[in-house]
């Protein structure tokens, strides 16, 4: 399973899920499902917020399960990984 860069911060993944980091947000596609997560870029890290990731941005109001959330934040650190990022990840709601 690989990566493919396809702009700068923004990759997609053999399994078929799309990753991409903004400022303020990431976005995480898959199987037509858009996902935004909030992030915060520090000085040399990438702090990611998954505590809020109940349900999928578009369609609205489609649940996430437990082990789907689990599934997309290990796709999540995937990517950052591959994209060289230093990140946290903060599951803790705010």
């Amino acid at each position: 399973m690989t990566f493919k860069k396809i702009l700068p911060g923004k990759v997609q993944h053999s399994s078929g899920f799309t990753f991409s980091i903004g400022r303020n947000q990431l976005k995480y596609w898959d199987n037509g499902k858009l996902l935004l997560v909030d992030c915060e870029e520090g000085f040399d890290t990438v702090y990611v917020f998954t505590g809020r990731i109940f349900s999928w941005s578009k369609p609205e109001n489609v649940l996430i399960s437990f082990n789907e959330k689990k599934e997309i934040v290990e796709n999540i650190t995937l990517a950052l990984n591959f994209l060289e990022l230093k990140y946290e990840i903060d599951d803790g709601e705010y």
